[in-house]
């Protein structure tokens, strides 16, 4: 399932095996990865995840925000 916030996009899975959900965001160049026990809280990590990358890059924190690319 991909899922977009804030023109990130998000590739997410289900592993019946542990049964949780996860995901990676796939158009920028940093490696941000999700996990969540449903879908309701892996839409959720996505934004929190989304939203942490782009504070920490107006701070400067070992990144430079890098726009979503297509």
């Amino acid at each position: 399932m991909d899922i977009e916030y804030k023109g990130y996009l998000a590739k997410v899975f289900f592993s019946g095996d542990v049964g949780l959900f996860y995901g990676e965001i796939l158009n920028t160049r940093d490696l941000l990865c999700f996990q969540a026990a449903s879908l309701q809280e892996a839409i959720n990590g996505l934004q929190q995840t989304v939203d942490r990358y782009l504070e920490e890059a107006q701070l400067g924190v070992e990144h430079k925000e890098q726009e979503p690319y297509t």
